[in-house]
């Protein structure tokens, strides 16, 4: 089993501090004994090969066997800009798009959508967000979990700066002449961040699109099917 960590959690060379959550997941979730085989990743650069000693009140005890570089950084970094769904949709969006490396979703309430929180629903749900980003991280043996960005009016988040990303993409119903294969092909060769913008059910509006184009999203289909 594969565990990432940062340096700043490794006490000494024989004890990793670990979260509440953390010391919970791999003491009863993963069910670690002693003489149990982990391998910890530090700052994706650097792979400890372990035996366990056991756990303490501040965290897991190892000794460790071999140290070897490793270089785990992604070539592309995906960021999820996600409408609002109805219900909790958007915790099943976090939880496998996170499984899948998205580093960071912002949740935007555009036009078409139904929900609309008051301040401390909005603040209820990015506790629970969040949770199921760390559990699904967990699971997925993610190097850290998924950034949940708080929720943004569609005019805010319009007017933020996208000059990091090298591709910013936007997936709409009405487009018909740029397939997402296209779309991705300006790209091709090169490395950075992306942007995906994802509308709600009842899909995004022909003005936030043109808003989204004059930012320089790309519009793109993802075939004639709705999904």
């Amino acid at each position: 089993m594969r565990w990432f960590a940062l340096l700043s959690q490794l006490k000494g060379e024989s004890l990793l501090e670990l979260s509440k959550d953390d010391y919970h997941y791999l003491s009863r979730v993963k069910r670690l004994q002693q003489g149990g085989a982990l391998s910890i990743v530090f700052n994706e650069s650097e792979q400890w090969d372990v035996d366990v000693i056991g756990f303490s009140p501040e965290g897991l005890l190892f000794n460790c066997t071999q140290k070897v570089k490793v270089d785990l950084r992604d070539k592309w970094q995906f960021h999820v800009a996600q409408s609002l769904p109805k219900q909790d949709k958007f915790s099943d969006v976090i939880d496998m798009c996170t499984q899948v490396n998205v580093k960071s979703f912002t949740p935007v309430h555009t036009s078409r959508c139904i929900v609309n929180y008051t301040d401390k629903q909005a603040e209820k749900k990015m506790q629970r967000w969040e949770k199921v980003s760390h559990s699904a991280s967990l699971q997925s043996q993610r190097v850290q979990a998924s950034y949940i960005r708080p929720i943004l009016g569609f005019s805010d988040f319009i007017n933020q700066d996208f000059s990091d990303y090298v591709l910013k993409l936007v997936a709409w119903e009405e487009e018909s002449s740029v397939s997402l294969k296209e779309g991705v092909e300006a790209v091709e060769g090169l490395s950075g961040s992306i942007f995906i913008f994802i509308g709600p059910e009842g899909g995004l509006s022909a003005s936030e699109v043109t808003l989204l184009k004059e930012k320089g999203f790309i519009s793109v289909s993802l075939g004639v099917s709705i999904l």
